[in-house]
């Protein structure tokens, strides 16, 4: 049995190893896989999925075969395997002609994936005791085949849908767009809350009108001619674009003349992975921001967009603590915001298995600020089914 389970392991290795390297630079380097499997993680569950699939259709194949060695179903194996890699992104590109639905592509891309691991079942077959198969084994796995990687692509299309709605609010459109790209492979016409009524493929091709509109703004900039304010509104843009170094150059400099500017830095930073630097520019514009909280609104706001960019730098280091100890930092500092830093508080202590504690500053929150009430009764109603009710509160 050690050949057949060695097989049926390159299967699924081989196949997900090709469709991983097919994908191209520009998207790999963004962590996405090639159309129409979206992120790397659904072509994994698609290949592995395709096994048992492909394992029935071998099993009535090698019925009909007088083979008695695995080495041409290996040698077709590894030939399917390069097959697959040059012809992945027709397939996308043949989806997207129509384009598919979200139920056509599932079906597409486990269809596809079945295919290229049949000839190592076929070699994992052959020389081994037939056996009679059946259509209800055909049929499981079918449905392993094609549910399974369905349930993780909505599950993925969702979360990243939410991703393009948080990047759009954020003004990042070239990382929204990216994300678009890989939902579009999953599911085009599915709605987001950022595009109202509107398919998604319908709100990719506005998305890219307004990447296309900025670029030929940015480049029509001269940075050494530009005074503070443009300047800083400028390096927004480059920001926008996903344009970090340029605008981390550009925010440096302004730095030096305009403490505020300590606040996009420290943004840059922190999507370049470069966390310490980031709390470090975050520091810079708490120092120099809050002895001036009350004077204007706006510095109270920015202020409060540092404590939050400290808490998701300490979550990026997988700091438990550190993360907790900016948000009591900002509760204490800024008192106009207790309702805000109860709430994230709340949320805090429900990640990290403290319910007691996340069911009181949630229901703090509450009582502060009432339009939390959906968002922490929500919260709360997940502490009672994953903890014993007698441990959280309202």
């Amino acid at each position: 049995m050690t050949r057949p389970a060695l097989v049926y392991c390159l299967a699924a290795a081989v196949p997900a190893a090709a469709l991983w390297l097919a994908a191209p630079a520009e998207r790999a380097m963004h962590g996405m896989a090639v159309s129409p499997f979206g992120w790397p993680s659904l072509l994994v569950a698609h290949c592995l999925a395709a096994v048992p699939l492909a394992a029935v259709f071998a099993g009535r194949l090698v019925r009909r075969m007088t083979a008695v060695s695995p080495l041409p179903a290996v040698a077709a194996g590894l030939l399917s395997a390069a097959g697959g890699f040059w012809l992945a992104g027709m397939v996308g590109e043949v989806l997207d002609s129509f384009p598919a639905d979200f139920a056509a592509r599932g079906l597409a891309r486990s269809l596809f994936c079945v295919l290229l691991a049949l000839p190592w079942a076929v070699a994992a077959r052959v020389g081994t005791a037939p056996a009679r198969g059946s259509w209800v084994v055909a049929a499981v796995g079918l449905a392993v085949a094609v549910v399974l990687p369905g349930v993780w692509a909505d599950k993925l299309a969702k979360e990243m849908g939410d991703a393009v709605v948080d990047e759009l609010a954020a003004r990042r459109i070239t990382r929204a767009a990216r994300l678009v790209d890989g939902v579009c492979d999953l599911d085009p016409f599915r709605t987001e809350r950022i595009n109202g009524p509107k398919h998604l493929v319908e709100f990719r091709g506005e998305l890219a009108q307004r990447q296309k509109r900025l670029t030929e703004l940015v480049a029509a900039r001269t940075p050494v001619t530009l005074h503070s304010n443009d300047l800083l509104q400028y390096s927004t843009d480059l920001l926008s674009l996903d344009r970090l170094a340029e605008a981390e150059a550009v925010l440096r400099e302004l730095v030096r003349t305009m403490p505020p500017a300590n606040l996009p830095l420290a943004r840059v930073l922190h999507l370049q992975g470069r966390y310490a630097e980031s709390d470090a520019a975050a520091r810079e514009l708490l120092a120099a921001g809050l002895p001036a909280v009350g004077t204007k609104p706006s510095i109270g706001k920015a202020c409060l967009d540092a404590y939050d960019l400290l808490a998701e730098n300490a979550t990026k280091r997988g700091s438990n603590p550190d993360r907790e100890a900016a948000l009591k930092e900002g509760l204490a500092n800024l008192p106009a915001e207790e309702a805000y830093f109860r709430f994230q508080l709340g949320r805090h202590y429900k990640l990290s298995g403290r319910p007691v504690e996340a069911a009181r500053e949630l229901n703090e929150a509450v009582r502060l600020d009432d339009s939390y009430r959906p968002s922490a009764d929500a919260l709360i109603r997940e502490l009672r089914e994953l903890t014993p009710a007698c441990l959280v509160g309202r």
